[in-house]
């Protein structure tokens, strides 16, 4: 009981509201329903435009865009930029056999060669003097054998020499 009697204030504040607030709800109730019921219009007539079968101007959802263009004579340029590495199965790697300065180069990039083919003349006096100086060497060692050869065939000389 007693709780009744502390919302009763209360109550008797809510019913008692007044007639003028109630009119201007009641109208805009009206004003939105109103609108709701042009907008329901609006949606039921644009659902029966999508339903509409074998209209040849309905979209399609599978449907393209199509644009007509003359052709023309022109050159046709296409390019494909690609980047990559090549290993060769044959790649030699030269060495000279005697050091030297390089006088001539008889090969170029890229060109093809067969084996024992000449790529390059070296400056080679340096050798050609260790081959004359071998060469008299080789001379004097031969002599001497020959020599002690007949000396041998002779029974001449000792087991040592």
């Amino acid at each position: 009981m007693k709780r009744a009697l502390k919302y009763l204030p209360l109550l008797i504040l809510i019913a008692c509201g007044s007639p003028k607030g109630n009119d201007s709800i009641k109208k805009a109730i009206d004003k939105k329903k109103v609108e709701k019921a042009k907008i329901d219009q609006q949606i039921s007539d644009l659902e029966k435009k999508l339903s509409v079968p074998n209209d040849p101007a309905a979209p399609d959802e599978n449907s393209k865009l199509v644009a007509v263009e003359q052709v023309k004579l022109q050159p046709f340029m296409h390019y494909i930029e690609v980047q990559g590495s090549l290993d060769g199965d044959n790649n030699v790697a030269v060495y000279p056999e005697a050091m030297g300065v390089v006088q001539e180069v008889y090969g170029k990039v890229g060109q093809k060669v067969v084996k024992g083919q000449e790529l390059a003349r070296l400056d080679d006096a340096a050798i050609r003097e260790q081959v004359k100086g071998l060469e008299s060497s080789l001379e004097l060692t031969t002599t001497m054998f020959n020599k002690t050869q007949t000396l041998w065939d002779q029974k001449i000389g000792s087991e040592v020499q």
